[in-house]
């Protein structure tokens, strides 16, 4: 995975799906046992992304209802299951504003 192309693609879907479930950089990098920095670096495409970190990006999204094994296919996507859909909506209803 050392193709600048597929730096790129990780970058753009693990930001995507890190965004899409609402939480932070420092969060998503608790998650995976990295530090903030190497998820910075690698949504900026500025660095690489070890294929164990990616694994267990792709496991813990997997785990959300987020699946982006996907992310080295010519056209990547990051598929939203509909449940978590309904886990965010039942957050924000029971959430204080």
């Amino acid at each position: 995975m050392s193709s600048r192309t597929d730096e790129m693609k990780i970058s753009i879907v693990l930001r995507a799906a890190r965004s899409g479930l609402g939480i932070s950089q420092a969060d998503l990098a608790s998650e995976l046992g990295v530090s903030q920095s190497t998820i910075t670096r690698c949504e900026r495409g500025a660095g690489s992304f070890p294929a164990n970190i990616l694994l267990r990006a792709i496991s813990f999204f997997r785990a959300h209802d987020i699946d982006i094994t996907g992310v080295l296919e010519d056209n990547p996507t990051v598929v939203f299951r509909s449940q978590m859909f309904e886990t965010l909506e039942k957050n924000r209803e029971t959430s204080p504003d």
